[in-house]
């Protein structure tokens, strides 16, 4: 898999050029099955130079950003560096969701029962369905900050539309595997949600939808950033919390204490994000208008 290396405000010589191409080379070899696709973008702004690779795996991703005052290489030489720990770090974690028997060998989702392009059980289709019906109301537990809705773009690897696909990294429910390696990749969680909330949600949603037979839509087939006929996930976190707000599921799930004390956080930090005048606002309005 060749390397897309380009530069912005900088010229991309071809020492650097060979140099990215050995070393992301290495680490690819060692910590990746299946890659997809390399990116490298090396970029100078204000004085800094920032270097960012991101690497797309079949089953894992990486994606590192370094930067340096001194000099691209030195923002190369971090972000080669921390791309090591980080892809070792991410071959190590369990991305997706297994749900397996009480003893733990067998998996629930192993099934012969034809589902779009997959074969699984019952429990995994009404898992996913009660799983799909639920996100939008608990979406504030995996994306608790203003912040965090930043990322539900196109393009960006994060879901905008809620739907499910075989092995699709642009929905937002990503099936992968087969057999007792068949799994849901749920794209939606950000690396700033609380683990133990996004798997309270995930768990209440998905048994919900076993518990109710619950089935979920087709399988989509295509772009799900290029649809226009999908449910959407939340685009801020204030429709987030009026959708958890208006939830009688969640109250049910979690109780009513779990819900308000949660809903007075998020309106806490949506509030003071409010107020809070950042440091763009006063370059673009006090120092340009």
């Amino acid at each position: 898999m060749a390397t897309e290396i380009t530069g912005r405000n900088f010229e991309v010589t071809p020492d650097i050029r060979k140099l990215l191409e050995t070393k992301i080379a290495k680490v690819q070899d060692r910590l990746f099955d299946d890659v997809i696709d390399i990116r490298c973008v090396l970029q100078v702004q204000k004085y800094r130079n920032i270097c960012e690779i991101l690497i797309v795996g079949k089953d894992h991703d990486v994606k590192v950003i370094q930067e340096s005052d001194e000099s691209m290489q030195d923002a190369i030489n971090l972000a080669l560096d921390h791309l090591k720990r980080q892809a070792q770090k991410n071959r190590k974690k369990i991305r997706d969701h297994h749900r397996k028997d009480g003893n733990g060998r067998k998996s629930m989702f192993d099934g012969k029962e034809q589902l779009g392009p997959i074969h699984c059980s019952t429990t995994f289709r009404w898992f996913l369905g009660g799983w799909m019906k639920h996100l939008r109301e608990l979406f504030a537990f995996y994306a608790p900050y203003p912040a965090s809705y930043k990322r539900y773009v196109a393009g960006s690897f994060a879901p905008t539309g809620i739907a499910w696909s075989h092995d699709n990294r642009t929905a937002g429910f990503r099936i992968v595997g087969s057999g007792q390696s068949l799994r849901i990749e749920c794209r939606a969680a950000g690396a700033d949600a609380n683990a133990y909330l996004a798997f309270a949600a995930t768990l209440a949603a998905g048994l919900d939808g076993v518990a109710n037979e619950i089935e979920p839509p087709p399988a989509f087939e295509g772009d799900v950033y290029a649809a226009q006929d999908l449910p959407h996930v939340p685009h801020t976190l204030n429709e987030a919390i009026a959708a958890l707000e208006q939830s009688a599921f969640a109250r049910t799930a979690l109780g009513d204490d779990v819900v308000d004390h949660y809903l007075h956080f998020f309106k806490t930090e949506q509030r003071k994000f409010d107020a809070a005048v950042t440091d763009w606002e006063r370059r673009r309005y006090f120092e340009q208008a």
